[in-house]
């Protein structure tokens, strides 16, 4: 993606409390053919409750990457088909509840941001998930910097430190600067909360 890129950060509301069992049940068993296997899964789901994953648990970042398959799915469809030769038009990162979509932000790609986002929200609804509206956030950036995208998106805060840096911890080997230590300000425009 070149130029303005458009970002939609949507935050999952309570998502590994909502997960709904029956649903993930199903999801593995398309996957998995062993009983035994299965009969211990919806142990370990029945032992958090009528819904939702264990939080902490080892295995609940796999069962939210099975449970929201489809939205990959979705996505990686959108990308396909809005390709125009070596440019894409739509990107995204996903790791279990955090999402962040990419869209090319020229004034000619509007109705492709409106429908990506109407179709991740649909997505969405199939499963149950809401989307946290005061936590999700849309902003346009116009500088291809990696810091721009972990300082300020929801994947950059759970992958880096505590400000969404991730190359803090790589400035002493490499000896560049940090997007922490840099005097390069942001152009970022937040386009919602």
């Amino acid at each position: 993606m070149r130029g303005m890129t458009y970002v939609v950060d949507l935050d999952l509301r309570a998502y590994f409390d909502t997960v709904r069992h029956q649903i993930v049940l199903k999801k593995v068993a398309r996957r998995v053919n062993d009983a035994k296997v299965l009969w211990l899964l919806k142990l370990l789901l029945k032992a958090s409750g009528k819904q939702g994953v264990p939080q902490g648990g080892v295995i609940s970042p796999l069962l939210s990457n099975v449970y929201l398959n489809e939205v990959d799915k979705m996505l990686e469809r959108a990308k396909e088909v809005t390709r125009q030769g070596q440019w894409m038009r739509v990107e995204y990162a996903r790791f279990a509840d955090d999402l962040v979509v990419l869209v090319d932000a020229h004034p000619r790609q509007a109705w492709l941001r409106k429908a990506v986002e109407k179709r991740l929200r649909e997505e969405l609804a199939k499963l149950q998930v809401e989307v946290n509206e005061e936590k999700s956030r849309r902003w346009i950036f116009s500088k291809e910097r990696v810091s721009d995208f972990w300082a300020l998106s929801s994947v950059g805060s759970a992958v880096g430190g505590a400000d969404g840096c991730r190359c803090v911890r790589r400035e002493a080997r490499s000896g560049r600067h940090c997007c922490a230590s840099s005097s390069w300000s942001s152009e970022a425009i937040v386009l919602s909360p």
